[in-house]
């Protein structure tokens, strides 16, 4: 059972504490849309729906005169011209006062304008933008080859002769074949190389790399978390699939791993984005690139910039604009490793669901990149509470050991996984932080019954996933680095996880800050 939601207020201001974007640091606490920061969105629309009322009751005027002009035509003398005119000052009345009503709007935005002159006056408008979703929304592709060993006749046949086919996310598929979805998605820890694979005969590869097309959209709710609506919005801008705006998908069941660890798929996606970097940067005019990246997909991007040659980054990567993503990892995450985590579902799994099944998921190690770390959570403050102990942040081998982890994987996770989050550290290049808070978001799980019973949920606050120390670790953990010479945190009241990407609001916020991130300064060496 959980208790009810019970959140510290969240102190919200209706404008920036910080509007230089040369500054090194700033953190910005809003609650939604300013006015002063949209002005010609808002004028704009007020403008219009004047001018048009005012042109439509002008022609709507002009043609009644018009309709009795005609009527009583056949039946009077001709009007004179002189008669004529009498009828057009109203119509010329409403259109001067359109005409100055205009230019007023005009005047009033100069002063916004020209503190944003620095990015709305870039030679081509934009900068080509590169997106990494968020985990599960990337689709990825299988083929299996004949060293494939099937667990059933079912799964034989899905060999389809050497043909890639979806594998993730597959909606269509019969539910008689989750074994073999279960099976071709889970991953196999190898002790002779030191690195995770596919099972014997299963290859796989994040489905049209390079596109946002990529992106889970097959459903609403997945075009919501998988950035289907901030895509929308770009091309509103006048982004464009594959010319200025681009995608990368990956592999979302791996994590990057400590340094000496071998990780082939990482070290492989590391190639091809910094790849897929140079190339947009060639078709847009040799500009650098501005980085966007939600949920998971954060930690991809920071393990690729921070692997990259800081020569590379200053020449490619204008801006990196980081949204739902926290420095610590999060609660709720812990709840997958009981017994009651995503395997807690009332509805039978099928091929689409087949992810969240504890014999998929506790192979993947991306189920560790989220766990708690010290880099935000205190020693001293429990997270999960049984009847004989608690763990925090820094009991993460003991929660996973107690939840019944292999000791081998336990290891794993403090070799591979564990190490990384430990050392998270700032990108150096200019980084903007979008996060939520003010949302009910779990901050402690109380287990009566030892960890396979149902918990209950204490809340606290923070986008509904990450919790607020998450985030607020982010100004420490980047901004707080002397390196880091520009670093902005905007953090958005009321906003949830997937709502940083899908609300109206807060789109609106994005959309500017990766239109603003062109004025920062140009720390590049060409």
């Amino acid at each position: 059972m959980m208790s009810s939601p019970s959140v510290p207020p969240v102190h919200v201001s209706s404008h920036d504490h910080e509007r230089d974007f040369s500054c090194r640091a700033s953190v910005d606490i809003i609650s939604g849309c300013d006015d002063d920061e949209f002005p010609l969105f808002f004028n704009r629309a007020v403008f219009g729906n004047i001018a048009f009322t005012g042109l439509r009751l002008s022609l709507s005027f002009y043609s009644q005169t018009r309709t009795t002009t005609l009527r009583t035509s056949t039946n009077r003398p001709p009007i004179s011209m002189a008669t004529k005119l009498q009828w057009l000052p109203l119509p010329r009345l409403l259109f001067i006062l359109s005409t100055l009503f205009f230019v007023g709007q005009i005047a009033a935005a100069l002063p916004w304008i020209e503190s944003h002159q620095r990015y709305l006056d870039q030679p081509s408008g934009l900068y080509p933008v590169v997106l990494l979703p968020g985990s599960s929304c990337s689709q990825i592709e299988v083929r299996l080859t004949d060293a494939y060993e099937p667990p059933s006749p079912v799964c034989e046949a899905l060999k389809r002769d050497g043909r890639w086919s979806l594998l993730y996310k597959n909606i269509t598929a019969p539910d008689a074949e989750v074994p073999c979805f279960a099976d071709q998605l889970r991953l196999v820890y190898d002790h002779a190389s030191g690195d995770y694979r596919n099972a014997r005969g299963v290859e796989t590869r994040p489905l049209s790399f390079g596109s946002t097309r990529g992106f889970l959209a097959n459903e609403p709710a997945d075009r919501e978390l998988c950035m289907g609506k901030l895509v929308e919005a770009l091309e509103r801008e006048g982004y464009r699939d594959g010319e200025s705006l681009f995608g990368a998908p990956y592999d979302f069941r791996h994590a990057p791993a400590a340094e000496g660890q071998a990780n082939r798929e990482l070290s492989r996606f590391r190639r091809a984005l910094r790849a897929l970097v140079e190339r947009a940067s060639r078709a847009n005019g040799d500009k650098a690139v501005v980085l966007v990246s939600h949920s998971q997909g954060g930690y991809f991007t920071m393990d690729f910039l921070r692997r990259s040659p800081l020569s590379w980054r200053r020449r490619f990567v204008k801006h990196y604009v980081m949204a739902s993503t926290g420095a610590g990892g999060f609660v709720v995450s812990m709840q997958f490793f009981t017994s009651t985590g995503d395997s807690s579902s009332s509805s039978p799994p099928s091929p689409a669901t087949a992810m969240s099944l504890p014999s998929v998921g506790r192979t993947l190690p991306s189920r560790f990149t989220a766990l708690p770390s010290p880099m935000a959570f205190s020693d001293d403050t429990p997270l999960v509470v049984t009847r004989n102990k608690s763990y925090a942040a820094r009991d993460m081998s003991a929660f996973l050991a107690a939840a019944g982890l292999p000791p081998d994987m336990v290891r794993l996770y403090e070799t591979r996984e564990l190490p990384v989050a430990l050392n998270l550290g700032a990108p150096l290049v200019p980084v903007t932080c979008v996060n939520g808070v003010g949302v009910p978001t779990t901050e402690m799980l109380v287990y009566r019954d030892g960890l396979d019973g149902t918990p209950e949920v204490t809340y606290g606050d923070g986008d509904g996933v990450v919790n607020l120390a998450s985030i607020v670790a982010l100004d420490k953990v980047i901004g707080g680095d002397p390196r880091q010479e520009y670093y902005r945190s905007v953090r958005i009241a009321n906003m949830s996880h997937r709502g940083v990407v899908s609300d109206p609001v807060a789109l609106r916020r994005m959309v500017h800050e990766i239109l603003a991130a062109t004025s920062a300064e140009d720390t590049r060496v060409i």
